[in-house]
């Protein structure tokens, strides 16, 4: 006989027949299900399940189905099936997620999607004040809406709409049970510390401490003010201090990666003579002289071999369109086996939208990428969190005004992906001009830093792209 606790009971008679044995193709479907599922995405994964056992045994799901299944979920306050996914997990000793993990989820989902019904209603009222907006009323002909007026109604209709829709599903408390546990929380904190990546830079690891996991970093800057080199150098002191880095380069390679990790290794202290400066260029060229060579030896083999040092891995897209979605399903893949402690994304202002568009194109897309983003700063790994980091593109007026104040940039800077400054946590900035270039520096500045202390002074830092070295003004220590 089937389990009638394999799924929610509402779902189950619709795709098997409780009075015989599972099918193969329900098992496997549901094995599918449990290995890839991710809370906040579990409607794609539902019809996915559906419309793969569809294929397979014929037992084709109805709307109706799907509407009473939706409704019932609903009225539960799920995020599109959590109690069935229980029990699933359950029926296949998954573990499941903790209490605390599941209202984290929960609530990153209702965000999600009330933000993103929110640019839908705000996209169709533009609409409606241009072209006009048709709509299908529950019963009728259809009919455009055009106009302020009714764009206002609209607005107004939609918004109410939108914001009951999770209304029974709100997590509530009382103030009074909650504030003890505040002391628990510090006290775990105290036994538990977070799991921060410093950067490397003095200024913002004393101010800040590093990168929390949950955090989004930004590194502002305008073309060829070095903002990949920034994350970079901070990429590889995070991997030479013991923590897992991923790296998803879609300016460059994943070889130019390599090399520039070589030629700042070849620059540690523990290779001792600090005069010798391997040039990138030259790596590249394959001019180095023997006692470079010598020298590069001896660092890859360190890299290679040392266990002091953490894990890197990649992802090289093979298409121009990836989405935030993908990046991902790739890195919860390789921290199941591989801890992940900073994710680099080189740069987030092309990755797109999981609901499809380019980032490139429009800078709604490129929004609703970046919070994305957060999200899955946040919720990755179960809701452990992990620090992503990306350059991110000045405006031309916000480099044209940083110019005149010696690199010190504003949040204005990023008037044309207004969402990286909503969502961002730390906003760090870079800047030379040709004076600067011809010294190798370049100033540093911190524009947003969420919960910590503002960095109010722009400092000066050496800035060698021959060596790819960005960091502190003294002798390096990384």
């Amino acid at each position: 006989m089937a389990d009638p606790h394999l799924l929610d009971p509402i779902l189950l008679r619709g795709v098997i027949d409780c009075s015989g044995d599972p099918q193969p193709a329900l098992l496997q479907n549901l094995m599918a299900l449990r290995a890839e599922v991710r809370p906040e995405g579990l409607d794609l994964h539902l019809l996915t399940f559906l419309g793969g056992l569809a294929d397979q045994t014929g037992v084709v799901p109805s709307l109706a189905l799907l509407s009473q299944h939706y409704t019932h979920l609903q009225m539960q306050g799920d995020p599109h099936g959590f109690s069935g996914l229980t029990r699933i997990m359950e029926a296949v000793s998954e573990p499941l997620l903790q209490p605390v993990d599941y209202q984290y989820a929960l609530t990153t989902y209702r965000e999600r999607v009330l933000g993103d019904g929110l640019g839908m209603v705000l996209q169709a009222a533009a609409t409606i004040l241009t072209t006009g907006h048709h709509i299908q009323p529950p019963k009728g002909p259809p009919i455009t809406l055009k106009g302020p007026q009714q764009a206002i109604q609209f607005v107004t209709d939609s918004v109410e709409t939108l914001s009951a829709r999770f209304q029974g599903g709100a997590v509530e408390g009382n103030l009074r049970d909650e504030i003890g546990r505040v002391w628990e929380r510090y006290q775990q904190r105290l036994t538990q510390p977070p799991k921060l990546v410093r950067t490397g830079f003095e200024q913002i690891d004393t101010v800040h401490g590093g990168i929390r996991p949950g955090d989004l970093a930004l590194v502002l800057g305008f073309t060829g003010q070095y903002k990949s080199l920034v994350v970079l150098n901070i990429g590889y002191r995070a991997l030479i201090a013991g923590k897992s880095v991923a790296f998803v380069p879609l300016e460059g390679s994943a070889i130019g990666i390599m090399d520039s990790l070589a030629v700042l290794h070849c620059q540690h202290p523990k290779f001792g003579d600090h005069l010798l400066r391997i040039s990138y260029d030259r790596l590249q060229q394959g001019t180095l002289t023997p006692a470079e060579v010598d020298l590069l030896q001896t660092a890859l083999a360190d890299l290679r071999a040392c266990g002091d040092y953490g894990t890197l891995l990649y992802k090289e897209p093979d298409r121009a369109d990836i989405t935030m979605g993908e990046i991902r399903r790739w890195a919860e893949g390789k921290a199941r086996t591989v801890p992940l402690d900073l994710l680099a994304i080189d740069y987030l202002g092309l990755v797109n939208p999981s609901s499809g568009g380019l980032s490139m194109r429009e800078s709604a897309f490129a929004n609703q990428a970046i919070r994305e983003a957060k999200q899955t700063a946040m919720s990755f790994n179960r809701g452990h969190g992990i620090g992503i980091i990306s350059p991110f593109q000045s405006n031309r007026d916000g480099f044209k005004e940083a110019e005149k104040v010696g690199g010190r940039y504003s949040l204005r800077a990023l008037a044309w992906a207004p969402e990286a400054e909503r969502s961002s946590d730390l906003v760090y900035s870079v800047y030379r001009d040709e004076s600067m270039a011809r010294d190798d520096a370049a100033v540093l500045g911190n524009l947003k830093a969420r919960d910590r202390a503002l960095i109010l002074d722009t400092w000066r830092v050496t800035a060698e792209p021959a060596t790819r070295y960005i960091g502190d003004l003294k002798q390096r220590t990384f």
